[in-house]
């Protein structure tokens, strides 16, 4: 366990899909929109995890590029909500840029798996 809490882009992950996930909760009367945001918000987080506890660097790198689409669901879909005024934009825009940050560390660890 120490390895996945000590990685620090699993460190770097887990507030914005936190924050995420605590915006999705406050969206009225879309229960669809609401539950697919949270979905995507805990994908990001649980497959650096179950990347992590792969036995194989490829192994990792697989589970990381589906974190890092997860990621960029996660973006569109709040981007979604706040053009609905379902959520503040406000938010969206500082959560998003949280999640950018998060992209970014996942494609630098995935370039150095697969460097070797």
């Amino acid at each position: 366990m120490s390895n996945l809490t000590n990685l620090r882009v699993y460190q770097t992950a887990r507030q914005p899909c936190t924050a995420a996930y605590r915006l999705a909760a406050t969206i009225p009367g879309d229960p669809s929109l609401r539950d697919q945001i949270r979905r995507a918000a805990t994908s990001v987080v649980s497959n650096i995890a179950e990347g992590r506890g792969r036995s194989t660097d490829a192994d990792f790198a697989r589970f990381l590029d589906i974190a890092r689409g997860s990621v960029t669901e996660l973006v569109a879909q709040l981007q979604i909500a706040a053009d609905l005024g379902l959520i503040d934009a406000q938010q969206v825009g500082v959560v998003s840029d949280d999640l950018d940050r998060v992209g970014r560390q996942i494609t630098c660890l995935i370039r150095r798996l697969r460097a070797g």
